[in-house]
């Protein structure tokens, strides 16, 4: 330490213009030194907006995406705005209400679905339907299943991953950049690691900068989607990013995209993604500022993490001022309602309901195949009975068939044949099909969902050709239940269809 010199005014300077960025030094401190009587940062103007940042990212990680969405639509609007974004609020409030919920009691998940969640699913990206589908399985697989498709929907962690992105994106449009040693710290840390990993060797400040560095960084911010090809970028520009902050070329090129080409902008929003621990920082500025007699013991608020509790009041982005001290910031969303603003992601359902129209269609053509297949396999199971009595059967089958009793049709040729379902999974699967369509029609979404959980949900595990009508015929819930009912089960149809029994 001796032999290298350190520009200790330099040092003070960045620090306390970052203790004065984040609020951690009191205005009415009386200066301790020259560099403290220099001119405010330009950071310090950005610290309300990350104090709006930080509390959507608490809401987000705790659930509570209505509280964020309130928090976005009075301080940045343009979020709910950007379909992308709102579909993946939306997506993950959906799953929050299953969460909440009981087996038993889907009905605000389903009414969430229909009324916000499918119409913003249309308009998002191309993927977001199919994604729109997946998350569906979420009504049939239990959250503490570690096997299931949706798992990783059902994860606590993509809590975080949204927050971050939310994160990044507000970073990045409001310029609520970290103050420059916040960052500098950031970037010598990350090169620090990245030589000691290459190099081969321990790093002799090693139990500091893995507490100080997180190894998780928050998710890229979207790049703006454009009908026009991308301007491109110089070459060295990409290069010099990716190997800065560790990026692939293609994240590189994602990343000046959305800064639009400024490669200063792009830097800056790499860097911000890398996560330190906050209460850690804060407390080694406290001791380094009081080392340097910048403060005296006792002047500075302890962490900005633990004051940051105080009820937004007006419009804090547009505010000169704002106090932490004495203050408490959990703002009582418990009462509020899904958000008016998601009203703005909702289209015609007409264009809902041409899928719908293809997926009656779908089921038309199932619920037809499924009385002669498995009629047919199932009359060798009454063979041994004399042509009256199994014309009599046949003709009862039938009517049950007609009727849409798919589960008296099951009773009987399991009355018939006990092993036969288990060596035709795939048509106890469409009669099941059957069976949840028709409660589906009748309102009855809870026997429907307990139809899904018993008999469709675990026969797709076993079968993953069984995913893609499975989520298909989730996708029954959209429509209306006399919709549903009529167009979904064609009854007419399936009873014609068991002539093949004569």
């Amino acid at each position: 330490m001796d032999s290298s010199p350190v520009n200790w005014e330099a040092l003070d300077a960045l620090i306390i213009d970052f203790a004065k960025s984040e609020n951690l030094i009191e205005d009415s401190s009386p200066p301790s030194s020259p560099s403290l009587s220099s001119s405010p940062s330009l950071s310090s103007s950005s610290y309300h907006s990350r104090l709006i940042i930080r509390q959507i990212r608490r809401s987000l990680e705790a659930g509570d995406v209505d509280a964020a969405i309130d928090l976005f639509r009075a301080h940045a609007p343009f979020v709910l705005e950007d379909h992308r974004l709102l579909f993946r609020l939306q997506k993950q409030k959906f799953i929050e209400l299953l969460r909440e919920g009981t087996t038993e009691d889907r009905g605000p998940a389903i009414d969430y679905l229909r009324t916000f969640l499918a119409p913003c699913a249309l308009n998002a990206y191309p993927e977001a339907y199919e994604e729109f589908k997946h998350v569906l399985l979420a009504f049939i697989y239990d959250k503490d299943d570690q096997t299931s498709p949706v798992a990783n929907e059902w994860a606590e962690k993509r809590r975080y991953e949204i927050a971050g992105l939310m994160s990044s994106v507000l970073r990045a449009h409001l310029h609520a950049y970290n103050p420059i040693f916040s960052m500098t710290l950031r970037y010598l840390i990350s090169i620090h690691k990245g030589f000691c990993f290459r190099q081969g060797i321990l790093s002799p400040i090693s139990d500091l900068t893995e507490r100080l560095l997180l190894e998780e960084r928050d998710p890229p911010a979207i790049p703006q989607e454009s009908l026009y090809e991308a301007q491109p970028f110089d070459e060295v520009d990409i290069q010099a990013l990716a190997h800065a902050v560790e990026l692939t070329r293609q994240g590189a090129i994602d990343s000046l995209r959305f800064a639009k080409g400024d490669l200063f902008q792009a830097f800056q929003n790499e860097i911000c993604r890398m996560r330190l621990d906050a209460a850690m920082l804060d407390e080694l500025v406290r001791e380094y500022c009081i080392y340097r007699g910048i403060v005296e013991s006792g002047s500075l608020i302890p962490s900005r993490v633990q004051t940051l509790s105080e009820p937004l009041k007006g419009n804090p982005l547009e505010s000169g001022c704002y106090s932490t001290q004495d203050s408490s910031l959990d703002v009582d969303y418990s009462s509020a309602k899904w958000s008016n603003s998601e009203t703005s992601a909702t289209t015609d359902m007409s264009s809902m309901r041409g899928t719908d129209v293809e997926l009656s269609k779908q089921e038309v053509s199932t619920a037809m195949q499924v009385a002669s297949a498995t009629i047919s396999k199932a009359q060798q199971g009454v063979e041994n009975i004399n042509g009256e009595e199994k014309c009599e059967i046949v003709l009862g089958m039938k009517e049950l068939a007609s009727r849409g009793m798919a589960a008296e049709v099951l009773e009987e040729i399991n009355a018939l044949d006990p092993n036969f379902f288990a060596q035709n999974p795939v048509l106890l699967f469409q009669l099941k099909q059957v069976e949840f369509l028709k409660l589906v029609g009748l309102g009855d979404h809870s026997g429907a969902l307990k139809v899904a959980c018993s008999h469709l949900g675990p026969l797709a595990a076993s079968d993953p050709n069984l995913l893609k009508p499975l989520k298909e015929t989730l996708l029954s819930l959209l429509r209306p239940n006399e919709d549903a009912l009529v167009t979904g089960l064609p009854l007419h149809a399936l009873g014609t269809s068991l002539q093949a029994w004569d």
